[in-house]
């Protein structure tokens, strides 16, 4: 079952949600060079679902490479917004067939903005790779983050 509960009159309970669910995604991107160098990321994704939830994402991205293109940084841009379920309340007073209150649903937007500095060398004659991002997120229902990302892979 689900993990996530509702506020059923005043008494907690599982949500109760369909057992399936089809997604459809849609998505194009345009890559444009700038100079030899540089390129610009331009992308759209329209997404629907059986729960008839609708979401769009933009995303723009600036690239730029480093030493002979063995490092790169890029640096984003994210926007999302998306339709409520159906069935989302922050509490029910009686019971339906599908309840939910999980924040995900809700109708919301997001921005979400960042870098990634991204270095392949070699160790050892392995080839590997040093990763070095920063984003922040925010979303309209309340929903705030920041990451950092440090990270080697090395290839074996």
């Amino acid at each position: 079952g689900s993990l996530n509960t509702i506020d059923l009159a005043g008494v907690r309970q599982e949500e109760i949600l369909p057992k399936a669910k089809y997604r459809n995604a849609y998505y194009i991107k345009f890559i444009h060079s700038l100079k030899e160098d540089q390129a610009l990321h331009f992308s759209y994704r329209l997404y629907d679902d059986s729960w008839d939830i609708k979401a769009n994402t933009v995303e723009l991205s600036w690239l730029k490479s480093y030493f002979d293109s063995d490092a790169f940084i890029e640096v984003f841009y994210r926007y999302y917004n998306q339709t409520e379920l159906g069935y989302y309340q922050k509490s029910f007073s009686n019971s339906k067939k599908y309840m939910t209150s999980d924040a995900d649903y809700q109708k919301f937007e997001s921005h979400q903005v960042g870098f990634f500095y991204n270095k392949d060398f070699e160790i050892m004659d392995l080839d590997s790779n040093f990763v070095l991002g920063y984003t922040h997120y925010t979303r309209s229902n309340d929903l705030e983050y920041d990451t950092v990302q440090v990270s080697v892979g090395v290839e074996f």
